[in-house]
């Protein structure tokens, strides 16, 4: 194996990932101005509709309120017990927290009920990753990326977990598969690769890997 990275390198790309799940879309007839009007006042109307307090959940994620939104996610798992989605985003939740074991076990439910949801898959694999168990990470990431071959947050985990591992040009291989799947932010992955070319050999051997407007960009971070 390469020599590990450093310690700070290691903390900094398998650092907390926010994933981006959609959001049913609903029509009420009238205008409202957010989500979150919508989930609320949808609650009034369906307390027992597991699939609102689930939407209700994952939009009070977005704006950071954890506890209500732990607390509706909560309450959809309850009213459909085999409902996945909820059971998904409350592990991200719980990881997002470092409240591990947590999460893990919520991931877990969320696969077996849904072998084939590829989110619950990296969700699971950010929290073995967060719990320093690259090797695991590992293997959620090839189940996610099995499902949905260009999800770029799978990419980005496997690449910080094969790094983690010591695994230096395989986990730059899955960095720059993780820019070229649609990455929302390609300069950042752009700036990890460039700590990992500080000296002259890596740099390189990164460069070579590059397409031409990705490897100005390197060559400007170095």
């Amino acid at each position: 194996r390469d020599a590990l990275p450093r310690p700070w390198l290691v903390m900094t790309l398998a650092g907390v990932y926010v994933f981006a799940f959609a959001l049913l879309s609903l029509v009420w007839g009238q205008a409202w101005r957010t989500n979150r009007s919508l989930f609320e006042h949808a609650v009034t109307v369906a307390p027992e509709s597991a699939r609102v307090h689930g939407n209700l959940g994952r939009e009070l994620m977005g704006t950071g309120e954890d506890e209500a939104a732990e607390r509706h996610l909560r309450r959809a798992i309850r009213l459909e017990p085999r409902s996945f989605i909820p059971r998904s985003n409350l592990g991200s939740l719980l990881v997002r927290q470092g409240r591990l074991r947590e999460a893990e076990r919520s991931l877990l439910s969320a696969v077996l009920l849904a072998p084939g949801y590829a989110e619950a898959w990296v969700n699971l694999a950010q929290a073995r990753l967060q719990g320093r168990r690259p090797e695991d990470a590992l293997d959620a990431t090839a189940r996610a990326l099995s499902v949905a071959p260009e999800l770029w947050l799978a990419w980005e985990i496997q690449g910080a977990a094969r790094l983690a591992l010591g695994e230096t040009k395989a986990g730059i291989l899955s960095l720059i598969q993780a820019l070229r799947s649609d990455h929302p932010r390609p300069r950042a992955v752009l700036e990890n690769l460039a700590r990992l070319g500080r000296n002259q050999a890596a740099a390189a051997a990164i460069r070579a890997e590059l397409r031409p407007a990705e490897r100005a960009i390197f060559d400007e971070l170095l």
